[in-house]
């Protein structure tokens, strides 16, 4: 868990691919992270589904 969001919780809102982030995942099957998307990538699909 990130402790600075304790001081700092608009961190969130603000930096949330820096330093507003809230927790961190261990991947155990790295293969399962080749079809995520990017954030460019989940925009363009938001895009397509409204």
């Amino acid at each position: 868990m990130n402790e600075r969001l304790r001081d700092e919780p608009d961190l969130v809102n603000h930096h949330p691919y820096e330093a507003g982030w809230m927790l961190r995942v261990k991947v155990s099957a790295h293969s399962s992270l080749d079809d995520l998307m990017d954030a460019d990538a989940y925009a363009a699909f938001l895009e397509t589904v409204h």
